[in-house]
Protein backbone atom coordinates (compact mmCIF):
# COMPACT_ATOMS: atom_id res chain seq x y z
CA UNK A 1 0.00 0.00 0.00
CA UNK A 2 2.74 2.47 0.94
CA UNK A 3 4.58 1.61 -2.27
CA UNK A 4 1.52 2.55 -4.39
CA UNK A 5 1.05 5.83 -2.52
CA UNK A 6 4.69 6.68 -3.00
CA UNK A 7 4.44 5.87 -6.73
CA UNK A 8 1.36 8.13 -7.07
CA UNK A 9 3.11 10.92 -5.19
CA UNK A 10 6.16 10.69 -7.46
CA UNK A 11 3.88 10.70 -10.53
CA UNK A 12 1.99 13.83 -9.36
CA UNK A 13 5.22 15.67 -8.52
CA UNK A 14 6.67 14.78 -11.93
CA UNK A 15 3.48 15.94 -13.67
CA UNK A 16 3.46 19.25 -11.80
CA UNK A 17 7.16 19.80 -12.49
CA UNK A 18 6.70 19.18 -16.22
CA UNK A 19 3.76 21.60 -16.52
CA UNK A 20 5.59 24.30 -14.54
CA UNK A 21 8.77 23.94 -16.62
CA UNK A 22 6.83 24.51 -19.84
CA UNK A 23 5.78 28.04 -18.84
CA UNK A 24 8.73 29.18 -16.73
CA UNK A 25 11.71 31.17 -17.92
CA UNK A 26 14.88 29.16 -18.51
CA UNK A 27 16.47 28.09 -15.23
CA UNK A 28 19.79 29.66 -14.31
CA UNK A 29 21.58 26.39 -15.20
CA UNK A 30 20.44 26.53 -18.85
CA UNK A 31 22.72 27.55 -21.69
CA UNK A 32 24.29 30.87 -20.69
CA UNK A 33 23.83 32.16 -24.26
CA UNK A 34 20.05 32.38 -23.72
CA UNK A 35 18.90 35.83 -22.62
CA UNK A 36 17.66 35.93 -19.03
CA UNK A 37 15.30 38.72 -20.05
CA UNK A 38 12.61 38.95 -22.72
CA UNK A 39 12.68 42.74 -22.60
CA UNK A 40 9.56 44.90 -22.47
CA UNK A 41 6.65 44.78 -24.90
CA UNK A 42 7.13 47.58 -27.40
CA UNK A 43 10.78 47.96 -26.45
CA UNK A 44 13.97 46.44 -27.81
CA UNK A 45 16.44 43.81 -26.66
CA UNK A 46 20.03 44.28 -27.79
CA UNK A 47 21.64 40.87 -27.60
CA UNK A 48 25.34 40.17 -27.09
CA UNK A 49 27.36 39.83 -30.29
CA UNK A 50 27.76 36.29 -31.72
CA UNK A 51 31.47 35.65 -32.37
CA UNK A 52 32.46 32.99 -34.92
CA UNK A 53 34.74 31.18 -34.48
CA UNK A 54 34.68 31.33 -30.69
CA UNK A 55 37.85 32.75 -29.24
CA UNK A 56 39.42 33.91 -25.99
CA UNK A 57 41.23 36.75 -27.79
CA UNK A 58 40.65 39.88 -25.66
CA UNK A 59 40.79 42.13 -28.76
CA UNK A 60 37.90 40.23 -30.38
CA UNK A 61 35.94 40.28 -27.10
CA UNK A 62 36.44 44.05 -26.90
CA UNK A 63 35.34 44.43 -30.51
CA UNK A 64 32.22 42.37 -29.80
CA UNK A 65 31.42 44.85 -27.02
CA UNK A 66 31.99 47.80 -29.38
CA UNK A 67 29.70 46.23 -31.99
CA UNK A 68 26.98 45.78 -29.36
CA UNK A 69 27.44 49.39 -28.20
CA UNK A 70 27.08 50.66 -31.80
CA UNK A 71 23.97 48.52 -32.17
CA UNK A 72 22.47 49.86 -28.92
CA UNK A 73 23.09 53.40 -30.16
CA UNK A 74 21.43 52.54 -33.48
CA UNK A 75 18.40 51.09 -31.68
CA UNK A 76 18.10 54.21 -29.51
CA UNK A 77 18.31 56.38 -32.65
CA UNK A 78 15.89 54.30 -34.77
CA UNK A 79 13.38 53.55 -32.00
CA UNK A 80 13.46 56.68 -29.81
CA UNK A 81 11.70 56.58 -26.46
CA UNK A 82 11.43 52.79 -26.35
CA UNK A 83 12.72 50.73 -23.46
CA UNK A 84 16.11 49.26 -24.32
CA UNK A 85 17.39 46.09 -22.64
CA UNK A 86 21.09 45.55 -23.40
CA UNK A 87 22.10 41.97 -22.57
CA UNK A 88 25.51 41.10 -21.14
CA UNK A 89 27.96 38.55 -22.52
CA UNK A 90 27.22 35.79 -23.46
CA UNK A 91 23.41 36.32 -23.81
CA UNK A 92 23.05 36.27 -27.60
CA UNK A 93 19.67 34.60 -28.25
CA UNK A 94 16.08 35.19 -27.07
CA UNK A 95 14.40 32.61 -24.83
CA UNK A 96 12.18 29.93 -26.42
CA UNK A 97 9.09 32.09 -26.00
CA UNK A 98 10.82 34.88 -27.93
CA UNK A 99 11.65 38.40 -26.84
CA UNK A 100 8.78 40.75 -26.00
CA UNK A 101 10.42 43.61 -27.86
CA UNK A 102 12.29 43.90 -31.14
CA UNK A 103 15.46 41.79 -30.88
CA UNK A 104 18.70 43.11 -32.38
CA UNK A 105 22.06 41.40 -32.46
CA UNK A 106 25.14 41.01 -34.60
CA UNK A 107 27.29 38.24 -35.98
CA UNK A 108 31.03 38.98 -35.86
CA UNK A 109 33.11 36.67 -38.06
CA UNK A 110 36.90 36.91 -37.81
CA UNK A 111 40.05 35.39 -39.25
CA UNK A 112 43.71 36.46 -39.08
CA UNK A 113 42.99 40.07 -38.10
CA UNK A 114 40.12 40.40 -40.56
CA UNK A 115 36.46 40.78 -39.62
CA UNK A 116 32.99 40.94 -41.10
CA UNK A 117 29.77 41.86 -39.31
CA UNK A 118 26.16 40.96 -40.10
CA UNK A 119 23.20 42.66 -38.42
CA UNK A 120 20.45 40.39 -37.01
CA UNK A 121 17.00 41.92 -36.41
CA UNK A 122 13.78 40.17 -35.35
CA UNK A 123 10.25 41.31 -34.68
CA UNK A 124 8.89 40.51 -31.21
CA UNK A 125 7.99 36.90 -30.43
CA UNK A 126 9.19 33.79 -32.21
CA UNK A 127 10.13 35.64 -35.39
CA UNK A 128 12.67 35.00 -38.10
CA UNK A 129 15.93 36.96 -37.95
CA UNK A 130 16.51 39.34 -40.84
CA UNK A 131 20.15 39.56 -41.89
CA UNK A 132 21.91 42.63 -43.27
CA UNK A 133 25.56 43.06 -44.26
CA UNK A 134 27.02 45.59 -41.82
CA UNK A 135 30.83 45.55 -42.30
CA UNK A 136 33.02 43.62 -44.70
CA UNK A 137 31.71 41.80 -47.73
CA UNK A 138 29.41 38.84 -47.30
CA UNK A 139 27.16 36.67 -49.42
CA UNK A 140 23.89 35.67 -47.78
CA UNK A 141 22.39 32.38 -48.93
CA UNK A 142 19.19 33.67 -47.31
CA UNK A 143 18.25 37.09 -45.95
CA UNK A 144 16.47 35.42 -43.03
CA UNK A 145 17.03 32.54 -40.65
CA UNK A 146 14.35 30.77 -38.60
CA UNK A 147 13.80 31.75 -34.98
CA UNK A 148 16.80 30.81 -32.78
CA UNK A 149 18.73 29.20 -35.66
CA UNK A 150 22.41 30.15 -35.95
CA UNK A 151 22.85 32.68 -38.78
CA UNK A 152 26.42 31.69 -39.60
CA UNK A 153 25.14 28.80 -41.72
CA UNK A 154 23.81 31.19 -44.39
CA UNK A 155 26.72 33.68 -44.35
CA UNK A 156 29.83 33.38 -46.52
CA UNK A 157 32.51 36.05 -46.16
CA UNK A 158 33.77 37.39 -49.48
CA UNK A 159 35.93 40.15 -48.07
CA UNK A 160 37.21 40.61 -44.54
CA UNK A 161 38.12 44.13 -43.41
CA UNK A 162 40.72 44.92 -40.77
CA UNK A 163 39.06 44.35 -37.42
CA UNK A 164 40.36 47.71 -36.18
CA UNK A 165 38.29 49.50 -38.85
CA UNK A 166 34.97 47.82 -38.00
CA UNK A 167 33.60 50.42 -35.53
CA UNK A 168 33.98 53.21 -38.10
CA UNK A 169 32.51 51.11 -40.91
CA UNK A 170 29.41 50.36 -38.86
CA UNK A 171 28.55 54.07 -38.90
CA UNK A 172 28.47 54.14 -42.72
CA UNK A 173 25.52 51.73 -42.75
CA UNK A 174 23.37 53.78 -40.33
CA UNK A 175 20.47 54.46 -42.76
CA UNK A 176 20.07 50.77 -43.70
CA UNK A 177 20.37 49.70 -40.06
CA UNK A 178 17.78 52.26 -38.95
CA UNK A 179 15.41 51.09 -41.67
CA UNK A 180 15.80 47.41 -40.69
CA UNK A 181 15.18 48.20 -37.01
CA UNK A 182 12.12 50.34 -37.75
CA UNK A 183 10.64 47.65 -40.03
CA UNK A 184 11.06 44.94 -37.37
CA UNK A 185 9.48 47.16 -34.69
CA UNK A 186 6.24 47.73 -36.65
Amino acid sequence: MQHRLLARFVFVVALLSASTAAVADPPAGDDPQISRSRGEAGGAVVLWTRVIPRTDDPAIAALAGEVQAKLAAAVARALPGRALDRRPSPERVCPRAGCLGTAAGALLLHRDGGCAVVLLVSAPGQSVSNLLEWAGGVTLASKTVPFREPPEGVVRVKDFVRCTTVPGLLETQAPAVDEALAAAAK
